[in-house]
Parts: structure tokens; sequence; C-alpha cells
């Protein structure tokens, strides 16, 4: 059995529910622990009532670190989530006597069973994933070598000693933003290989594919399967994946000079089915929308200028920014 982990608020909600639901086509034996940072995350996702998943409130969740709770209202929303990272498998590995957990990232998808992957790194006391970046887009200078989407941690000493640094990096330094010398949880993994013995490092060219490595990566579809240099798709990473108007969607393609094949569109209607499915589930109980990308998330919306210049002067400016990317080609139609 497989445990994993993932956080989100309402703005990622749909998403969440999508991971959660490839995981149940795709992994036969599994318990998914959800962290709500929100209320209105917590109160949705108690009423869908989803099965092999346990959802964790905020409030438990922020009582067992009184130093992360104390960066609630001193770091911006993005940051702040960030930093969260490595609290949460600390959290379960305390909670529960569990033999391994494994972080996944809320805007991962899963296209097959990922047990072969799995199984060959769970004698290890971490097993992290490479960003593989193609030469004419490399930043792994900024963004760090490894990616933070998904982690596989044991239960033993080496485990808590890489849980218990990282925490404390982040708890000092956690920003969207490589102006620090860092890049929010994730170039702290950096390290990690030449400091930890028993640490893995998983290569496989169709785990966590993503807008940055695309180019780097020859993809054909056959019979509703998708093959990343000939390996089957087991995860792809839907990074910034939003919805911008009706069906135009913005999946970074322009970003990364991706020229999408059937391959690649086929991911991506499949994912963008998923996650409108989990829109309509969620919009049962709450306004829950897939329009918002990480960047688009604010601390408190309440605290948002409502009024009619200010609504009136949003709408000319999205408009704006639609007709833009549509004719720079960053829309397609999912």
């Amino acid at each position: 059995m497989w445990h994993f982990c993932t956080y989100f608020d309402r703005f990622y909600l749909p998403r969440g529910i999508a991971l959660h639901e490839s995981l149940l086509q795709h992994c036969p034996d599994f318990t998914l622990y959800a962290l709500c940072l929100d209320p209105l995350s917590e109160s949705i996702l108690r009423k869908l009532n989803l099965p092999k998943l346990e959802i964790i409130s905020a409030a438990d969740f922020f009582a067992s670190d009184s130093d992360l709770a104390a960066l609630a209202h001193e770091r911006e929303t993005l940051d702040f989530y960030f930093t969260c990272t490595p609290v949460l498998p600390i959290y379960l590995f305390a909670k529960k006597a569990l033999p391994h957990m494994i972080y996944l990232d809320a805007d991962l998808y899963f296209f097959a069973n990922p047990d072969p992957v799995l199984s060959a790194v769970q004698d290890s006391s971490a097993a992290i994933i490479p960003h593989r970046y193609p030469a004419s887009r490399d930043r792994t200078a900024d963004h760090g070598i490894y990616n933070v989407g998904m982690i596989y941690f044991d239960r033993s000493d080496e485990s808590a000693a890489i849980l218990s640094r990282w925490r404390a990096q982040c708890i000092a330094c956690c920003f969207n933003s490589t102006e620090q010398g860092q890049f929010g949880d994730q170039k702290y993994l950096d390290e990690w290989p030449s400091r930890y013995p028993r640490l893995a490092v998983i290569d496989h060219a169709g785990c966590n594919i993503a807008p940055w490595n695309f180019v780097r990566h020859q993809f054909e579809f056959d019979q509703q399967r998708v093959t990343s240099d000939g390996m089957p798709v087991i995860f792809a990473h839907f990074h910034h994946f939003h919805r911008v108007w009706w069906r135009f969607y913005n999946p970074l393609f322009k970003n990364f000079d991706v020229r999408p094949n059937v391959a690649l569109l086929w991911l991506y209607r499949h994912y963008t089915r998923a996650v409108e499915r989990a829109e309509a589930r969620c919009k049962q109980f709450g306004d829950i929308s897939i329009h918002h990308s990480k960047t688009q998330r604010h601390r408190a919306d309440a605290q948002a200028d409502v009024s009619w210049r200010s609504t009136l002067r949003k709408k000319l400016q999205a408009s704006k920014n639609f007709l833009r990317d549509l004719l720079q080609g960053r829309l397609h139609w999912l």
C-alpha cells in the first residue's frame, strides 16, 4: 500500500480532486492525505467524502508546529504554502505509524500505475526527481536541479534528518523568488545527493513530464496511451495550468518553446476533462473555479477592491490579456 500526501486551498481544490481521481484509476492500493489550507476547501472535501482520502484540517496541522504557524501572517500566501511542504510529512510521521510518505504536488496527474517506480526506491531514505531541463531552457541555476513535485520518504533516521534540515531551511527562507539564491522550498534539494548516502534519484522519462522538459522528450500516442522516449507516461506535472476563458486554456507551451503534438494534446485534454469534472462537483457546495493559476492567488480576497470601477478595470484588462495571449499562440482550445 502506498501512502501519499498533498495540500491545496480552494484555488487548487479541483486539481487535488483530479489527482485523487487519477490515483483511483491507476493505483490499486493507496491512501491520500490531503491538507486543506482554507475552510472552504475542507468543507467541500468533507461533503464529497471521497474514498481512500483522509482530510487534514489546517487548524490541527498548524497547531503541530508553532514556528510555521507564526509565519502565517508574515509571508505571502504562496511563500507560506511552500514553507508547509517539509512539515506535512513530518506531521504525518508523528501522527501515524506509516512506513513511508510520498509527497505530491496537487497539480500532478497519473496516467499509469506508479508501483514500478516507487517499488524501485522503497529501500531508499528518500527519492527525488530532476527537472530535466533542456539545454536551451536550462533554469537549474535559479530553480534547482530537482523538482519538488514528487518526493518519497521512508521512516528512517536519515529521512528524519532530511526533513528536519529541510524544514529549518524553509522556516528561515522560503520565497517564490530567486533573489536570495533560493527558490521556494525547492533549491534546497540540490545538496541532498551529496549529503545523504541512501538518497535515490528517479530516472524515468515518463515521470514528472512537464512544460519545462517537454522539448527534451519524444512523445508518441497509441491506443489511449502516451509514451515518453518509448516509456509509458506515469504522471505529468500540469504546472500553472488554468482556464482563461470558456474552453481556452493556457498550458504554458509558448513559455517553454513547446510545439504540441497529438500525444501532448491528448494528455492535456484528458487532464482538462478531469479538472472540469472536479470543478463541477465542487460547485455544488461553493464558488470554486479553475481560472486561477498560482500567481493569481491572493491572501485575503475579502479585502480586495470590489468597486464598480475596479471591477470594470479588471474586466477590461482581462479582455486585453486574453486577446494578446490568443494572438501570440499562448492559448489552446482544450
